[in-house]
């Protein structure tokens, strides 16, 4: 209970935690089977009602909402009335009583917040001037596609929802963000078809020959894949019937191997030229990506590029750039460790992590814990010291991220926090927290699970004994 309760979420993809149990993954062939399809910008959202226990499959509070939606552009089947210019989508979400997912129960809800762009697949609506419009289902990953709202030209009109999606595709592929892109790798990484065939041919007239679109679009496509991947190399040289065999996360590995190709004039070996294209792109979109840049970077930890291009997003202060630089510096890669700590240090000063999310505070922890010298660890400590009382729920964070791993360059942290009596949750106190992680570290055995308040004081009192000869 105690290392639960401690513990802040690890900030893994989405993708592996749902494979510890079974999920509803919807597939976008699936997705082109209703008779309605909308490109749409959510609006608004308003809450409607808590749903009464019994009306669900799962058990969980849940709640109905509508959603305003602004129809972009859409497709209907023969004979169905296409929505308005405007409309209200029907979905549940969760309440606040809902704090976490194991084995897929509850099932993942419908991607809907206001300001996204969505494809939302709509069963047919017969009475639209008064019902709102349903999705085709309440519940299930990958449900809705995130696409891009503009789009390029005017292309003909889709004969059908199979291509009105890949049209949506590649214009997304073609014309968006790199956050936009991202956005969609991660859901064609999810995909058991293959796209390459039908796909390819619609974005080799929109890119042509734009090497800088190609390699957006083959970085965030690699970036969306799960651990472990083929490297670069083998994607390159393998033949293209190798990933025609359909299998879950395989969909999208043949159009990363034709996006590659797009960025080199001998399809099957990567250029030097290539390779740095890619590093770049890779270290530029982690503000958005830093777990996909990270891992994919992984294959050109020591590469010069590598290096050079992530001192200066160092530098710089890009947000991302502190997690790449622990995922490196765990792959052999010292020589960015001088501008790492430094940053580092910039970051766990800053409660905001300077604009960046809590990840960025996570690496820089990690990199002062595992490579900083004696000195920048009692530095660490200093600054745990420092909000422990100036921002409480700051110095939670930090000094949890600082303590994820066994070592016992952990220690002096801990010393911080074994000091301090308050009570962080659960009825536990943040020095019954370090204490229990102070026994994980040390081996000491302090068994404190049941243990009374004094019990638990004297068992900290050993452990600020055993710091001290130590």
């Amino acid at each position: 209970m105690l290392s639960t309760c401690a513990r802040p979420l690890l900030l893994l993809p989405l993708a592996l935690i749902l494979q510890a149990g079974f999920v509803k993954e919807w597939q976008w062939t699936e997705t082109a089977s209703p008779p309605v399809l909308v490109t749409g910008r959510i609006l608004d959202v308003h809450r409607t009602g808590r749903v009464p226990e019994g009306q669900l499959p799962w058990k969980a509070e849940t709640w109905s909402n509508l959603a305003g939606v602004e129809v972009l552009r859409s497709f209907t089947a023969p004979g169905i009335a296409a929505p308005s210019h405007q409309i209200q989508v029907y979905f549940f979400t969760y309440g606040s009583s809902v704090k976490g997912f194991v084995n897929g129960s509850p099932p993942p809800l419908p991607d809907i917040t206001p300001g996204a762009i969505r494809i939302l697949p709509l069963r047919q609506n017969r009475n639209p001037a008064s019902e709102p419009w349903q999705l085709i289902a309440d519940s299930g990953f990958n449900l809705t596609v995130p696409v891009r709202a503009d789009r390029n030209g005017e292309p003909a009109p889709p004969p059908s929802t199979r291509a009105f999606l890949l049209q949506e595709f590649s214009n997304t592929l073609g014309g968006g963000t790199p956050s936009e892109i991202a956005a969609l790798s991660r859901y064609l990484s999810r995909q058991s078809d293959g796209l390459s065939g039908e796909l390819m041919p619609l974005l080799e007239t929109q890119v042509g020959s734009n090497r800088q679109r190609w390699a957006e679009i083959a970085a965030g496509l690699y970036a969306a894949q799960g651990i472990p991947r083929p490297t670069v190399s083998k994607i390159l040289s393998a033949k293209p019937e190798t990933f025609a065999v359909p299998g879950p996360q395989r969909g999208n590995l043949s159009l990363i191997q034709a996006a590659l190709r797009k960025l080199q004039p001998t399809p099957e070996t990567p250029t030097p030229d290539t390779e740095d294209l890619l590093i770049r792109t890779w270290i530029a979109n982690a503000p958005f990506n830093f777990w996909g840049s990270a891992n994919s970077l992984v294959e050109y930890a020591n590469n010069p590029v590598t290096t050079d291009t992530l001192r200066r997003a160092l530098r710089n202060d890009l947000c991302g750039s502190s997690y790449i630089a622990l995922v490196l510096a765990r792959q052999g890669n010292k020589a960015i460790l001088p501008g790492a700590i430094a940053r580092a240090f910039r970051v766990i000063n800053d409660p905001k992590h300077r604009g960046c999310d809590s990840t960025e505070l996570q690496g820089a922890a990690a990199l002062l814990r595992d490579y900083g010298s004696d000195r920048d660890l009692t530095h660490l400590a200093a600054f745990v010291r420092k909000y422990q009382t100036l921002d409480p729920d700051y110095y939670s964070a930090l000094w949890q991220f600082a303590t994820e791993s066994v070592n016992p360059r952990e220690i002096p942290v801990l010393a911080v926090v074994l000091t301090d009596r308050r009570i962080q949750c659960c009825g536990f106190r943040y020095c019954d927290f370090a204490l229990y992680e102070f026994d994980r570290i040390t081996k000491q055995d302090f068994d404190i699970t049941a243990a009374t308040i004094p019990e638990r004081d004297a068992a900290i009192s050993r452990a600020l004994a055993w710091i001290k000869a130590h």
